[in-house]
């Protein structure tokens, strides 16, 4: 897990759980489907007409309603600070009496979770989403239940809570059993457990889920709507983690021109977009192009968001990391230590977010010289990243590596080949040989024994390296 696009829930539910309206329900039709579109500033303008007639009705129903769209609205265009206050107002009035039935209100519950996801107000999202499931479980609406554990497994999936994130996701699924393979909840709903299982690792299983949630997304929107760039994006990073570089560029750029059509320059997608080339481009090595990428994305992310959200740390995190490529250990520590302090604050101590912190922390320490407190950043990132993953993880491998040319720095180099040994199975088995981390681990560890004196393994290694540059220059 290195940050992404974490949520974006552009699709409504089915107007079937509000039942029939008037005048202003027509407008609130008008205006969903405008929504559905991607035509958002049309869709406002019915919306709040159809809020302006419900505050002129005696009808509870319609002024629930109108408010719970036009809510939803703004959250999917990041209007965050606009959307809260309708929901909140709709909620206080299912809340206050007879207005809109069960599931109307699971609506609005499930609205307001939506948006406190996004803003990374995690307790507060949980709550209401079981708050939203259990009046579905009442009514029965496998739909509605379907998006509700789909909010759940994506909030737990934020909390590094994989094995019940991927539980409920596949609830989600079972939920929607009897649904057609082009059903939109269906595919967001697969797609939500598509990005449980690329944090995970699985990425056979992610492409496959992912490219199934495409091609029905595909069936229901133009190829730029922001629904299809979401997977689309999901698939970028897929393709980045997989090292496979040259898949995921056209991939990150269709889905920008996506997000860039439908919501202009400022909005979290964008901002999400950004950082991902920017890690590509910091994978490539091309830290100039990354810094500019990253810097992009930190502008949209703080007015998006507040300074505190995991996106800025996210973001904090891959500049620190540019920063220390760059030899700027002073700002590398601050972006570091301004990262760490925003992930141990939302999440814990024991997220991985906090964990791969640490690491660039104590790369700083490590070219600082500073041995001791920099093998106790990497020792407590690593027991961190061990119980989250598992030993036999990917992330697990790159911080054992790091740790590894910290104990080569110190001239410990029997404790270094052990964790090169070490890492290199781990790595071959999740990434794949060719795969340039890989490679960059290989590479070290014939270094190590290049410099024991043991060419003739040191060689065979720097072959395989050798191997792996070729393909990626071709």
């Amino acid at each position: 897990m290195r940050g992404e696009l974490w949520c974006l829930f552009l699709l409504g539910v089915s107007t079937q759980a509000w039942g029939n309206c008037g005048d202003a329900g027509r407008h609130v039709q008008l205006g969903r489907n405008l929504q559905h579109a991607g035509r958002y500033t049309e869709a406002e303008i019915d919306l709040r007409t159809a809020l302006g007639v419900a505050e002129r009705s005696a009808s509870g129903p319609e002024l629930v309603q109108a408010l719970g769209e036009l809510g939803d609205l703004y959250r999917v265009i990041a209007r965050y600070s606009e959307a809260e206050p309708l929901y909140r107002r709709a909620l206080a009035l299912v809340e206050t009496g007879d207005k809109l039935n069960d599931l109307g209100s699971a609506r609005i519950l499930n609205g307001l979770a939506h948006l406190y996801l996004e803003q990374a107000r995690y307790q507060e999202a949980e709550t209401l989403y079981n708050r939203a499931r259990a009046v579905r479980e009442r009514r029965g609406s496998a739909p509605e239940m379907a998006m509700s554990l789909a909010g759940l497994a994506t909030l737990h999936r934020h909390r590094a809570r994989y094995a019940e994130a991927e539980g409920l996701g596949r609830r989600a699924l079972d939920t929607l059993g009897g649904a057609a393979d082009e059903d939109v909840t269906l595919a967001w709903t697969r797609f939500g457990l598509a990005n449980i299982y690329r944090d995970q690792g699985r990425f056979t299983a992610a492409e496959s889920v992912y490219r199934i949630a495409l091609g029905a997304l595909e069936k229901n929107f133009p190829k730029d709507h922001p629904s299809v760039a979401s997977v689309v994006n999901g698939l970028a990073v897929l393709y980045r983690d997989e090292g496979r570089y040259k898949d995921a560029e056209p991939l990150f750029q269709r889905a920008l021109t996506g997000f860039q059509k439908a919501f202009g320059p400022n909005h979290p997608a964008v901002g999400w977009t950004f950082y991902g080339l920017a890690s590509l481009r910091r994978e490539q090595q091309r830290l100039r192009d990354a810094e500019s990428w990253y810097e992009r994305a930190r502008k949209v992310m703080e007015a998006a968001f507040s300074p505190s959200h995991p996106a800025v740390g996210w973001v904090l995190h891959g500049l620190g990391g540019i920063h220390l490529d760059q030899g700027k250990h002073d700002v590398a520590r601050i972006e570091y230590h301004q990262a760490f302090m925003i992930f141990e604050a939302v999440f814990s101590r024991e997220h991985p977010a906090t964990a791969w912190t640490l690491v660039g922390l104590a790369n700083v320490l490590r070219d600082e010289q500073r041995y001791t407190e920099a093998e106790s950043a990497y020792t407590e990132s690593l027991a961190i990243l061990e119980k989250v993953f598992g030993l036999d993880h990917y992330n697990v491998a790159a911080a054992t590596v790091e740790l590894a040319a910290l104990y080569r720095t110190q001239g410990r180099s029997e404790l270094a080949e052990l964790l090169y040994r070490r890492a290199l199975p781990i790595e071959e088995r999740a990434l794949g040989a060719r795969h340039p981390r890989t490679a960059r681990t290989t590479a070290m560890y014939a270094a190590l024994l290049r410099s024991a004196g043991r060419h003739a393994e040191a060689l065979e290694a720097e072959v395989r390296v050798q191997a792996v540059l070729e393909d990626l220059l071709h």
